[in-house]
């Protein structure tokens, strides 16, 4: 008994101290990120916090999108939920052969619940693996979605998952044989000599253990015994030794993903950017940055997005641009970052700002990845543990833009069409009317102020009056809006280009100025 205490504590305190001077690293580089810029305190904020967790981590919302992958990965994250009461069970059984815990160690509810999850965390498994098998990246190449995924720990993990749950069943069985099960029948002494005697004071809820009970029986008594101490040792290092792997591994998601959950923006869709740099040339010195340009341009939580990225590639399977041959996939353009942020770790923890950095595009993002992307926000919408890769990619193409001039020519030449002929087509404001005369009766154009006939102002759009598709559509609304009895009037050439482009290819400042030009034409 002395021995397995021993042994048990100080495998325990070992993996411990690594995991624990990991997770405290991490902290510390995760907090070098510039400030979030996001208002965390107050009731509303809170309580769209605890929303998240109760659905997306509590209840997995949406990984249950994919409803067979979805439903593995749900039994698995309550299965380890729930046989946290095995590992105090196993703890405790270090010191005495037989601990149960207070109050409800000995209930049969609590039997059966465990051995239903040890089970179900197996099936998991197994069906993770057949996922992984049909899907490789060797089968399916750029089809895959585990394309670019460190596809080895993740057989690792599964590995250590499985042994988690071998090795505690196991223990489970040889305690049933030697009568040091938690689960039995009260009043009733185990049996120094008899298996049968001690499996028939056993509680049946504990399914599992039973058959595995079964399995050892022929070995008699003492070598059950040994095979309990043994397994409960095992058990105790897989635990602690997968712990140490989690915290060296994309799979930090398992602690990482409800903090990150809990901390992400809570927009109606996609929502607006996280972050809007002050463009007032008043307050631009020679050392304002605009955009990213090096890791320690991003946020804190931009950061923590990095460290969560499970490497699903659930966003890399419904991205528009990977999907149509082109280059960027979100997955991989997050995991260049984090592999960034960890090979710059030295740098970042010390605050020093000696010798020259690498700018992120194009030594670690190629540029063919950063404009591929639409800014449709696929990736976010899918993404299980709520990572902003939007945010990160407009950010990079600010720097790229305002910062070093390096942009697509497609890009400037629709950048100098708003700001020269307010569209990006630069067909210029005159053409604003012309699908009018495709209509049976007049549309006021409004010219000053909205007259008081006039109910609504419609916005009508560069799409809606230069693109042919777009026209269609907006006739159609106005034929709809004219039957309905709605009065409504346009802007015609007043009106210009939102500038929202601009923003999404990185020009915040042409952006903001269309913007304001906007608003004091509406006011």
């Amino acid at each position: 008994m002395l021995a397995r205490i021993v042994i048990g504590l100080a495998v325990s305190l070992i993996c411990f101290a690594i995991a624990g001077r990991r997770f405290f690293w991490l902290s510390k580089l995760i907090r070098t990120g510039q400030n979030a810029n996001r208002p965390w305190s107050g009731i509303r904020r809170a309580k769209e916090a605890v929303t998240a967790e109760v659905i997306e981590v509590a209840g997995q919302k949406k990984l249950l999108k994919w409803t067979v992958p979805g439903l593995a990965h749900f039994f698995t994250m309550w299965g380890f939920t729930v046989l946290l009461t095995t590992i105090l069970e196993v703890y405790g059984a270090l010191y005495n052969r037989d601990f149960a815990i207070p109050f409800i160690g000995r209930a049969n509810w609590l039997a059966a619940v465990e051995d239903f999850f040890a089970v179900m965390v197996l099936v998991s498994l197994v069906v993770f693996s057949v996922i992984r098998i049909k899907n490789a990246p060797s089968r399916k190449d750029r089809a895959s979605r585990f394309y670019g995924s460190h596809l080895g720990a993740a057989w690792a993990v599964l590995g250590m998952i499985s042994l988690v749950i071998i090795t505690l069943l196991v223990y489970r069985g040889a305690q049933i044989n030697t009568g040091h099960f938690p689960f039995i029948t009260d009043g009733v002494m185990q049996s120094e000599t008899s298996v049968a005697a001690n499996q028939a004071m056993t509680s049946p809820w504990a399914f599992a253990s039973q058959i595995v009970a079964d399995w050892l029986a022929p070995l008699g008594v003492h070598t059950n015994a040994i095979l309990e101490a043994v397994f409960i040792l095992l058990n105790i290092g897989v635990i602690t030794g997968f712990l140490v792997f989690v915290s060296y591994s994309k799979h930090l998601h398992i602690f990482l993903a409800p903090l990150n959950v809990a901390f992400s923006r809570r927009p109606r869709a996609l929502g607006g950017l996280d972050k809007t740099p002050d463009m007032d040339m008043e307050n631009v010195t020679e050392d304002t940055v605009f955009g990213v340009g090096k890791i320690e341009d991003f946020t804190w939580k931009q950061l923590l997005d990095f460290s969560t990225c499970t490497e699903c590639g659930r966003c890399q399977s419904v991205c528009p641009a990977w999907n149509t041959g082109k280059p960027l996939s979100p997955k991989l353009l997050i995991m260049g970052l984090r592999d960034n942020m960890f090979a710059s770790a030295d740098r970042l923890l010390s605050g020093s700002t000696e010798g020259a950095v690498e700018s992120l595009v194009p030594s670690i993002i190629d540029p063919d990845v950063l404009w591929s992307c639409t800014s449709c926000g696929a990736c976010t919408e899918e993404c299980p543990v709520d990572i902003e890769h939007v945010d990160a990619i407009i950010d990079m193409r600010r720097y790229e833009v305002m910062m070093e001039s390096r942009f697509p020519s497609e890009a400037g030449l629709l950048l100098r069409n708003i700001e020269n002929q307010g569209d990006p087509w630069g067909l210029g404001n005159s053409k604003r009317t012309e699908w009018l005369s495709a209509l049976d009766f007049e549309v006021p154009i409004i010219e000053d102020t909205i007259p008081e006939d006039i109910e609504y102002l419609y916005w009508v759009g560069c799409a809606g009056s230069l693109d042919e598709r777009g026209r269609k559509q907006v006739e159609s609304t106005a034929r709809m809006l004219h039957r309905a009895g709605v009065t409504f009037g346009i802007l015609g050439p007043r009106e210009a280009c939102t500038g929202d482009p601009a923003r999404r290819m990185g020009n915040e400042y042409l952006f903001q100025e269309m913007a304001k030009a906007n608003i004091e034409t509406l006011n």
